[in-house]
């Protein structure tokens, strides 16, 4: 029983620190991890467009994923929520059904999976449409990072 709230606790965790967050939702503060691996956010594309000297097609094709990928981010997370619902009410009663829980948190992080694949396929299909030299002007034009402690 430990372990299974060991695991919840994970999983909503993952959930709040925005990792079924869609990359083109506002934050706070701006996070980097896709410059360290090579990929650039929607968001830092479109400031810098003229920039990087960003072509009608390829502005067009970066836009239409985005669309494409925002809608399957709505589905994706209105059902995560649905889950999370449920594994809310599930852990809630006064003895809490393991095997339910579990296969409720199976349901919510193949959710959240599906939502970094969605994240991932968009990141690799912006970087592919764009030329050696944008890219080079992208990594020089990103904010140094932060080392974090």
């Amino acid at each position: 029983m430990k372990k299974f709230f060991t695991l919840f606790i994970l999983a909503l965790g993952l959930v709040q620190i925005g990792w079924a967050q869609p990359p083109n939702q506002h934050r706070s503060r701006p996070r980097q991890p896709h410059l360290k691996q090579g990929f650039f956010p929607p968001e830092m594309v479109m400031q810098n467009q003229q920039k990087i000297g960003l072509t009608t097609s390829q502005q067009q094709y970066i836009s239409n994923e985005m669309q494409r990928t925002q809608a399957e981010f709505n589905k994706l997370q209105w059902a995560l929520h649905r889950e999370m619902e449920k594994m809310h009410t599930l852990t809630q009663q006064t003895k809490v059904n393991e095997k339910a829980a579990l296969l409720q948190l199976e349901k919510i992080l193949a959710l959240e999976r599906q939502i970094k694949k969605q994240q991932l396929r968009l990141m690799i299909r912006i970087k592919n449409q764009l030329t050696d030299k944008q890219k080079a002007t992208l990594k020089k034009i990103a904010p140094p990072r932060r080392h974090r402690r």
